[in-house]
């Protein structure tokens, strides 16, 4: 196969992701807030992580697809959307902590 086709599949892929992630994002967080569940609200934000990473996996994708990159563009996109992928997780470590910490005793 390819390169050209290859990339196509990759940008539809990454898309079909974004959008999944999306959906579960959603989901998830509304089934968590009014249960209070911690464990759904996490998930719910992982997966807007994980879109946000496959939105930089389709970005790179693209470029290189419409032509936009040579070989020496596409991998200096690759190290950008690496080092984007890896300080997304980082991101949700605070929204977590705040949703973990004891409730106050009211009895």
């Amino acid at each position: 196969m390819d390169r050209m086709r290859l990339l196509q599949r990759g940008v539809w892929l990454a898309v079909a992701t974004v959008g999944w992630n999306v959906i579960e994002g959603v989901i998830a967080v509304a089934a968590g807030m009014p249960a209070s569940s911690v464990a759904l609200i996490g998930f719910g934000i992982d997966s807007f992580v994980e879109t946000a990473s496959g939105a930089v996996v389709g970005w790179r994708l693209r470029a290189e697809l419409r032509g936009r990159a040579d070989k020496e563009r596409a991998e200096a996109l690759e190290r950008r959307a690496a080092g984007r992928c890896e300080r997304m997780p980082t991101r949700r470590s605070p929204a977590l902590g705040f949703q973990s910490r004891p409730s106050p005793d009211w009895s």
